[in-house]
Protein backbone atom coordinates (compact mmCIF):
# COMPACT_ATOMS: atom_id res chain seq x y z
CA UNK A 1 0.00 0.00 0.00
CA UNK A 2 2.97 2.38 0.59
CA UNK A 3 4.39 1.61 -2.40
CA UNK A 4 1.11 2.61 -4.36
CA UNK A 5 0.91 5.71 -2.45
CA UNK A 6 4.25 6.47 -3.14
CA UNK A 7 3.74 6.10 -7.21
CA UNK A 8 0.84 7.80 -6.98
CA UNK A 9 2.54 11.17 -5.30
CA UNK A 10 5.47 10.61 -8.08
CA UNK A 11 2.74 10.85 -10.68
CA UNK A 12 0.88 13.84 -9.14
CA UNK A 13 3.87 15.98 -9.18
CA UNK A 14 4.90 15.19 -12.51
CA UNK A 15 1.91 15.03 -14.20
CA UNK A 16 1.67 18.99 -12.52
CA UNK A 17 5.14 19.78 -13.09
CA UNK A 18 4.09 18.99 -16.97
CA UNK A 19 1.00 21.26 -16.96
CA UNK A 20 3.06 23.84 -15.58
CA UNK A 21 6.75 23.61 -16.49
CA UNK A 22 7.23 25.43 -13.27
CA UNK A 23 9.70 24.79 -10.18
CA UNK A 24 8.23 27.64 -8.26
CA UNK A 25 4.56 26.06 -8.20
CA UNK A 26 3.85 24.64 -4.58
CA UNK A 27 2.57 21.22 -5.45
CA UNK A 28 6.27 20.88 -6.78
CA UNK A 29 8.09 22.56 -4.28
CA UNK A 30 6.18 20.66 -1.30
CA UNK A 31 5.78 17.59 -3.15
CA UNK A 32 9.68 16.95 -4.05
CA UNK A 33 10.65 17.78 -1.07
CA UNK A 34 8.55 14.91 0.82
CA UNK A 35 9.16 12.45 -1.91
CA UNK A 36 13.02 12.90 -1.20
CA UNK A 37 12.34 12.74 2.59
CA UNK A 38 10.44 9.36 2.38
CA UNK A 39 13.05 7.76 -0.50
CA UNK A 40 15.43 8.55 1.72
CA UNK A 41 13.52 7.35 4.80
CA UNK A 42 12.46 4.00 3.09
CA UNK A 43 15.98 3.33 2.07
CA UNK A 44 16.95 2.74 5.81
CA UNK A 45 20.52 3.75 5.20
CA UNK A 46 23.30 3.54 8.40
CA UNK A 47 20.87 1.02 10.64
CA UNK A 48 17.91 3.91 10.43
CA UNK A 49 15.44 3.08 13.29
CA UNK A 50 12.10 1.35 11.64
CA UNK A 51 9.07 3.84 11.47
CA UNK A 52 5.44 2.18 11.83
CA UNK A 53 3.58 1.91 8.53
CA UNK A 54 1.05 3.87 10.54
CA UNK A 55 3.63 7.00 10.61
CA UNK A 56 3.75 6.73 6.68
CA UNK A 57 0.06 6.74 6.46
CA UNK A 58 -0.10 9.75 8.54
CA UNK A 59 2.56 11.39 6.31
CA UNK A 60 0.59 10.06 2.96
CA UNK A 61 -2.71 11.60 4.11
CA UNK A 62 -0.87 15.28 5.22
CA UNK A 63 0.78 15.37 1.76
CA UNK A 64 -1.90 14.50 -0.34
CA UNK A 65 -4.80 16.89 1.75
CA UNK A 66 -2.13 19.11 0.96
CA UNK A 67 -2.24 18.65 -2.57
CA UNK A 68 -5.42 18.38 -3.10
CA UNK A 69 -5.78 21.65 -1.00
CA UNK A 70 -4.00 23.28 -3.93
CA UNK A 71 -6.35 21.61 -6.72
CA UNK A 72 -9.54 22.80 -4.74
CA UNK A 73 -7.98 26.17 -4.87
CA UNK A 74 -6.85 25.61 -8.52
CA UNK A 75 -10.79 25.15 -9.36
CA UNK A 76 -12.53 27.36 -7.68
CA UNK A 77 -10.23 30.42 -9.10
CA UNK A 78 -10.99 28.53 -12.30
CA UNK A 79 -7.69 28.32 -12.95
CA UNK A 80 -7.64 24.64 -13.12
CA UNK A 81 -7.65 24.95 -17.08
CA UNK A 82 -4.82 27.54 -16.63
CA UNK A 83 -2.18 25.66 -15.02
CA UNK A 84 -0.15 25.90 -18.12
CA UNK A 85 1.29 29.05 -17.62
CA UNK A 86 2.63 31.31 -20.37
CA UNK A 87 5.41 33.44 -21.12
CA UNK A 88 5.75 36.31 -18.99
CA UNK A 89 5.09 38.65 -21.73
CA UNK A 90 1.88 36.91 -22.55
CA UNK A 91 0.09 37.35 -19.11
CA UNK A 92 -3.48 36.52 -17.96
CA UNK A 93 -3.83 40.18 -16.18
CA UNK A 94 -1.61 43.25 -16.51
CA UNK A 95 0.53 43.09 -14.54
CA UNK A 96 0.88 44.68 -11.39
CA UNK A 97 3.96 46.78 -10.25
CA UNK A 98 6.01 45.94 -6.83
CA UNK A 99 6.45 49.28 -5.00
CA UNK A 100 9.07 48.89 -2.24
CA UNK A 101 8.24 51.20 0.86
CA UNK A 102 12.58 51.93 1.37
CA UNK A 103 12.12 53.90 4.70
CA UNK A 104 10.72 50.63 6.43
CA UNK A 105 12.55 48.75 4.61
CA UNK A 106 15.78 49.93 6.24
CA UNK A 107 13.71 49.89 9.39
CA UNK A 108 13.67 46.26 9.32
CA UNK A 109 17.53 46.12 7.91
CA UNK A 110 18.08 47.52 11.10
CA UNK A 111 16.65 46.06 13.42
CA UNK A 112 18.14 42.67 11.73
CA UNK A 113 21.70 44.10 11.75
CA UNK A 114 21.41 44.82 15.61
CA UNK A 115 20.63 41.65 16.47
CA UNK A 116 23.10 39.44 14.40
CA UNK A 117 26.05 41.63 15.35
CA UNK A 118 25.77 41.65 19.12
CA UNK A 119 25.37 37.43 17.83
CA UNK A 120 28.67 37.88 15.85
CA UNK A 121 30.48 39.66 18.47
CA UNK A 122 29.47 36.82 21.26
CA UNK A 123 29.80 34.08 18.49
CA UNK A 124 33.94 35.42 17.96
CA UNK A 125 34.67 35.67 21.90
CA UNK A 126 33.82 32.22 22.18
CA UNK A 127 35.52 31.10 19.39
CA UNK A 128 39.32 33.20 20.21
CA UNK A 129 38.34 31.03 23.52
CA UNK A 130 38.77 27.43 21.80
CA UNK A 131 35.16 26.70 20.71
CA UNK A 132 33.99 25.32 17.97
CA UNK A 133 31.24 26.68 15.19
CA UNK A 134 29.60 23.42 16.26
CA UNK A 135 29.77 23.92 20.17
CA UNK A 136 28.87 27.56 19.59
CA UNK A 137 25.46 26.35 17.74
CA UNK A 138 24.17 24.26 20.67
CA UNK A 139 25.07 27.17 23.25
CA UNK A 140 22.76 29.50 21.53
CA UNK A 141 20.09 26.84 21.80
CA UNK A 142 21.16 25.66 24.64
CA UNK A 143 21.75 21.80 23.79
CA UNK A 144 23.16 20.14 27.02
CA UNK A 145 25.11 23.46 28.09
CA UNK A 146 25.82 24.84 31.38
CA UNK A 147 26.52 28.25 29.82
CA UNK A 148 24.99 30.08 27.55
CA UNK A 149 26.27 31.94 24.39
CA UNK A 150 24.01 34.86 25.73
CA UNK A 151 20.76 35.81 28.17
CA UNK A 152 17.22 34.95 27.58
CA UNK A 153 15.94 38.17 26.74
CA UNK A 154 19.19 38.74 24.35
CA UNK A 155 18.06 35.28 22.81
CA UNK A 156 14.32 35.82 22.10
CA UNK A 157 15.12 39.30 20.76
CA UNK A 158 17.56 37.70 17.98
CA UNK A 159 15.40 34.78 17.44
CA UNK A 160 11.61 36.39 17.51
CA UNK A 161 12.65 39.98 16.25
CA UNK A 162 16.02 39.98 14.43
CA UNK A 163 16.15 36.66 12.51
CA UNK A 164 12.88 37.33 11.12
CA UNK A 165 13.92 40.60 10.13
CA UNK A 166 16.55 39.40 8.13
CA UNK A 167 15.05 37.16 6.40
CA UNK A 168 12.45 39.97 4.74
CA UNK A 169 15.68 41.58 4.36
CA UNK A 170 17.10 39.01 2.28
CA UNK A 171 13.68 38.50 0.40
CA UNK A 172 13.41 42.55 -0.10
CA UNK A 173 17.18 42.16 -1.61
CA UNK A 174 16.70 39.21 -4.31
CA UNK A 175 13.14 40.83 -5.65
CA UNK A 176 14.64 44.47 -5.78
CA UNK A 177 17.71 42.62 -7.68
CA UNK A 178 15.83 41.38 -10.38
CA UNK A 179 13.09 44.37 -10.32
CA UNK A 180 16.98 46.81 -10.90
CA UNK A 181 15.76 49.08 -8.25
CA UNK A 182 18.03 47.45 -5.25
CA UNK A 183 19.49 50.16 -3.46
CA UNK A 184 23.38 49.63 -2.91
CA UNK A 185 23.22 50.51 0.83
CA UNK A 186 20.72 48.17 1.96
CA UNK A 187 22.28 45.14 -0.80
CA UNK A 188 25.60 45.75 1.27
CA UNK A 189 24.45 45.87 4.43
CA UNK A 190 21.51 42.56 3.64
CA UNK A 191 25.18 40.74 3.04
CA UNK A 192 27.05 41.84 6.01
CA UNK A 193 23.76 40.85 8.49
CA UNK A 194 23.32 37.60 6.70
CA UNK A 195 27.32 36.66 7.07
CA UNK A 196 27.21 37.98 10.67
CA UNK A 197 24.25 35.19 11.05
CA UNK A 198 25.90 32.85 9.18
CA UNK A 199 29.26 32.95 11.03
CA UNK A 200 27.46 33.21 14.74
CA UNK A 201 24.50 30.63 13.79
CA UNK A 202 26.35 28.35 11.26
CA UNK A 203 22.65 28.28 9.69
CA UNK A 204 22.64 25.98 6.43
CA UNK A 205 18.48 26.53 6.24
CA UNK A 206 19.00 30.18 5.42
CA UNK A 207 21.57 29.60 2.53
CA UNK A 208 18.79 26.92 1.04
CA UNK A 209 16.25 29.04 1.52
CA UNK A 210 18.41 31.93 0.11
CA UNK A 211 18.95 29.79 -2.96
CA UNK A 212 15.26 28.52 -3.55
CA UNK A 213 14.14 31.78 -3.56
CA UNK A 214 16.68 33.10 -6.10
CA UNK A 215 15.63 30.42 -7.83
CA UNK A 216 11.81 31.04 -7.72
CA UNK A 217 12.54 34.70 -8.25
CA UNK A 218 14.25 34.18 -11.50
CA UNK A 219 12.11 31.97 -12.93
CA UNK A 220 9.15 34.62 -12.91
CA UNK A 221 11.27 37.46 -14.10
CA UNK A 222 13.16 34.75 -16.62
CA UNK A 223 11.24 36.58 -19.77
CA UNK A 224 12.20 40.46 -18.70
CA UNK A 225 16.32 40.01 -17.47
CA UNK A 226 19.09 40.29 -19.98
CA UNK A 227 22.14 38.37 -20.35
CA UNK A 228 23.99 40.05 -17.60
CA UNK A 229 21.53 39.53 -14.91
CA UNK A 230 21.61 35.79 -15.60
CA UNK A 231 25.25 35.43 -15.34
CA UNK A 232 25.12 37.76 -11.87
CA UNK A 233 22.29 35.25 -10.45
CA UNK A 234 24.13 31.87 -11.58
CA UNK A 235 27.33 33.19 -9.75
CA UNK A 236 25.18 34.42 -6.75
CA UNK A 237 23.57 30.64 -7.07
CA UNK A 238 27.04 29.43 -7.42
CA UNK A 239 28.81 31.39 -4.11
CA UNK A 240 25.47 30.31 -2.12
CA UNK A 241 26.48 26.18 -2.75
CA UNK A 242 30.53 27.38 -1.70
CA UNK A 243 29.18 28.33 1.30
CA UNK A 244 26.49 25.91 2.16
CA UNK A 245 29.59 23.81 1.32
CA UNK A 246 31.75 25.24 3.99
CA UNK A 247 28.83 25.46 6.59
CA UNK A 248 28.35 21.55 6.47
CA UNK A 249 31.75 21.22 7.49
CA UNK A 250 32.03 23.59 9.95
CA UNK A 251 29.09 22.09 11.80
CA UNK A 252 30.94 18.53 11.48
CA UNK A 253 29.85 16.57 14.60
CA UNK A 254 32.91 14.81 16.24
CA UNK A 255 30.88 11.49 16.86
CA UNK A 256 32.68 8.19 15.95
CA UNK A 257 29.45 7.07 14.47
CA UNK A 258 29.47 8.31 10.93
CA UNK A 259 25.89 8.58 9.38
CA UNK A 260 25.94 10.87 6.01
CA UNK A 261 24.65 14.18 7.28
CA UNK A 262 22.29 15.16 4.18
CA UNK A 263 21.36 11.53 4.59
CA UNK A 264 20.67 12.20 8.38
CA UNK A 265 18.90 15.50 8.01
CA UNK A 266 16.30 14.00 5.32
CA UNK A 267 15.45 10.81 7.37
CA UNK A 268 14.69 13.07 10.46
CA UNK A 269 11.19 14.08 10.16
CA UNK A 270 10.10 10.82 9.45
CA UNK A 271 11.58 9.13 12.40
CA UNK A 272 11.03 12.15 14.54
CA UNK A 273 7.45 12.46 13.73
CA UNK A 274 6.87 8.68 14.21
CA UNK A 275 8.38 9.09 17.91
CA UNK A 276 6.54 11.71 18.88
CA UNK A 277 3.25 10.60 17.93
CA UNK A 278 3.71 6.97 19.47
CA UNK A 279 4.94 9.36 22.65
CA UNK A 280 1.48 11.05 21.95
CA UNK A 281 -0.68 8.26 22.13
CA UNK A 282 1.20 6.09 24.65
CA UNK A 283 0.65 9.07 27.03
CA UNK A 284 -2.73 10.04 26.37
CA UNK A 285 -2.18 13.58 25.76
CA UNK A 286 -4.69 16.25 25.09
CA UNK A 287 -5.47 17.60 21.71
CA UNK A 288 -5.10 21.49 21.86
CA UNK A 289 -8.18 21.91 18.99
CA UNK A 290 -6.22 24.49 17.03
CA UNK A 291 -3.59 26.10 19.47
CA UNK A 292 -0.68 24.04 17.60
CA UNK A 293 -1.90 25.96 14.07
CA UNK A 294 -2.00 29.53 15.60
CA UNK A 295 0.90 29.41 18.01
CA UNK A 296 2.42 32.09 16.83
CA UNK A 297 -0.13 34.32 17.00
CA UNK A 298 -1.30 32.94 20.44
CA UNK A 299 2.79 33.13 21.19
CA UNK A 300 2.71 36.91 20.96
CA UNK A 301 -0.57 37.14 22.22
CA UNK A 302 0.64 35.48 25.83
CA UNK A 303 3.48 37.63 25.87
CA UNK A 304 1.95 40.81 26.17
CA UNK A 305 -0.83 39.21 28.70
CA UNK A 306 1.93 38.09 30.86
CA UNK A 307 3.08 41.36 31.26
CA UNK A 308 -0.01 41.59 33.46
CA UNK A 309 0.09 38.51 35.26
CA UNK A 310 -2.33 36.58 32.75
CA UNK A 311 -1.11 33.38 31.30
CA UNK A 312 -3.20 31.60 28.64
CA UNK A 313 -3.84 28.31 29.04
CA UNK A 314 -3.31 27.02 25.39
CA UNK A 315 -0.12 28.94 25.33
CA UNK A 316 0.93 26.73 28.68
CA UNK A 317 -0.22 23.41 26.39
CA UNK A 318 0.88 23.69 23.27
CA UNK A 319 4.57 25.09 24.31
CA UNK A 320 5.40 22.49 26.24
CA UNK A 321 4.87 20.00 23.21
CA UNK A 322 6.87 22.37 21.40
CA UNK A 323 9.59 22.74 24.01
CA UNK A 324 9.81 19.05 24.50
CA UNK A 325 10.96 18.17 20.73
CA UNK A 326 13.57 20.69 20.98
CA UNK A 327 14.69 19.64 25.13
CA UNK A 328 14.51 15.44 23.91
CA UNK A 329 17.20 14.19 21.87
CA UNK A 330 15.80 10.79 20.03
CA UNK A 331 17.90 8.19 18.99
CA UNK A 332 17.71 7.66 15.16
CA UNK A 333 20.41 6.05 14.16
CA UNK A 334 22.90 3.89 16.34
CA UNK A 335 24.91 6.53 18.77
CA UNK A 336 23.45 9.46 16.90
CA UNK A 337 20.44 11.15 18.90
CA UNK A 338 18.78 13.94 17.27
CA UNK A 339 16.44 16.97 18.17
CA UNK A 340 13.64 19.18 16.95
CA UNK A 341 12.36 17.95 13.31
CA UNK A 342 9.26 17.06 14.44
CA UNK A 343 7.56 18.32 11.46
CA UNK A 344 4.56 20.58 10.74
CA UNK A 345 2.17 17.39 10.68
CA UNK A 346 2.92 17.08 14.40
CA UNK A 347 1.56 20.04 15.20
CA UNK A 348 -1.39 19.33 12.89
CA UNK A 349 -1.46 15.44 14.80
CA UNK A 350 -1.36 17.10 18.24
CA UNK A 351 -4.51 19.59 17.30
CA UNK A 352 -6.83 17.78 16.28
CA UNK A 353 -5.54 14.00 15.70
CA UNK A 354 -5.70 12.50 11.87
CA UNK A 355 -8.77 14.50 11.26
CA UNK A 356 -6.06 17.92 12.01
CA UNK A 357 -3.13 16.93 9.36
CA UNK A 358 -6.33 16.57 6.94
CA UNK A 359 -7.54 19.67 7.37
CA UNK A 360 -4.50 21.47 8.24
CA UNK A 361 -3.02 20.45 5.06
CA UNK A 362 -5.69 20.70 3.10
CA UNK A 363 -6.18 24.62 4.42
CA UNK A 364 -2.63 25.36 3.94
CA UNK A 365 -2.23 24.06 0.30
CA UNK A 366 -5.46 26.45 -0.22
CA UNK A 367 -3.09 29.42 1.31
CA UNK A 368 -0.08 28.62 -1.07
CA UNK A 369 -2.33 28.09 -4.13
CA UNK A 370 -3.60 31.71 -3.90
CA UNK A 371 -0.82 33.36 -2.76
CA UNK A 372 1.16 31.61 -5.77
CA UNK A 373 -2.06 32.58 -8.16
CA UNK A 374 -2.30 36.18 -7.36
CA UNK A 375 2.10 36.56 -7.36
CA UNK A 376 2.98 34.25 -10.23
CA UNK A 377 -0.40 33.71 -12.32
CA UNK A 378 -1.91 37.30 -12.15
CA UNK A 379 1.35 38.72 -11.95
CA UNK A 380 1.14 40.89 -8.81
CA UNK A 381 4.11 41.81 -7.74
CA UNK A 382 3.82 43.26 -4.55
CA UNK A 383 2.48 39.61 -3.49
CA UNK A 384 6.13 38.05 -4.26
CA UNK A 385 7.41 38.74 -1.09
CA UNK A 386 4.73 37.29 0.81
CA UNK A 387 5.17 34.17 -1.84
CA UNK A 388 8.88 33.74 -0.71
CA UNK A 389 7.06 33.55 2.61
CA UNK A 390 5.04 30.80 1.57
CA UNK A 391 8.03 28.92 -0.11
CA UNK A 392 9.91 29.32 3.20
CA UNK A 393 6.97 27.85 4.93
CA UNK A 394 6.94 24.76 2.30
CA UNK A 395 10.99 24.42 3.11
CA UNK A 396 10.49 24.51 6.85
CA UNK A 397 7.47 22.00 6.52
CA UNK A 398 10.24 19.16 7.26
CA UNK A 399 10.99 20.63 10.40
CA UNK A 400 8.49 22.46 12.21
CA UNK A 401 4.76 24.40 11.34
CA UNK A 402 6.05 28.04 10.54
CA UNK A 403 3.16 29.57 10.97
CA UNK A 404 3.27 28.13 14.22
CA UNK A 405 6.26 30.27 15.26
CA UNK A 406 6.16 33.91 16.92
CA UNK A 407 8.93 34.76 14.58
CA UNK A 408 7.30 33.99 10.97
CA UNK A 409 4.23 36.34 12.77
CA UNK A 410 7.15 39.04 12.91
CA UNK A 411 8.07 38.32 9.39
CA UNK A 412 4.37 38.51 7.84
CA UNK A 413 4.01 41.89 9.94
CA UNK A 414 7.65 43.56 8.54
CA UNK A 415 6.83 42.02 4.56
CA UNK A 416 3.31 43.47 4.71
CA UNK A 417 4.93 46.94 6.01
CA UNK A 418 7.46 46.78 3.41
CA UNK A 419 4.98 46.30 0.64
CA UNK A 420 2.01 48.08 1.36
CA UNK A 421 1.45 52.10 0.39
CA UNK A 422 3.42 53.63 -2.48
CA UNK A 423 7.12 53.60 -3.00
CA UNK A 424 9.00 56.06 -0.48
CA UNK A 425 12.08 57.27 -1.77
CA UNK A 426 15.16 57.37 0.10
CA UNK A 427 17.10 61.00 0.05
Amino acid sequence: MIVILYVFLVAFIVITFSLTKRISHPVFVFGMLWVTIITFSLLGLYNLNKVSESTYYLLFIGIFSFLFGVVGASAIKGNFKKMRLKPLNNTIKKETPLHINWRMAYIVLFISIFGTSILFFSTLKYLLSGYSLMQIHNLFYGYGEDTKLMSDTMNAIISWISVPCLYVSISVLIVSFFEKNAKKLFSIFTIISMLFYLFGNASRIMIIILLFSTIVIYECYHGKIDIKLKRKTRRLLFFGVIIFLILMIARRSNNPNKVNSIYAYLTLPVNLFDYWVSNFKLNDLLHTYGGGYMFGIISWINWFTSKIGLELPIYTVVSQYVINTQNIWVNVFPGRSYNAFCTMFYYFYFDFGVIGIILGCYIYGWICYLVYYKSIIEKNRKMLLMYLLVVQTILFSFIRWQFGTANFIVEIVMTYLIIRGKEKKMN
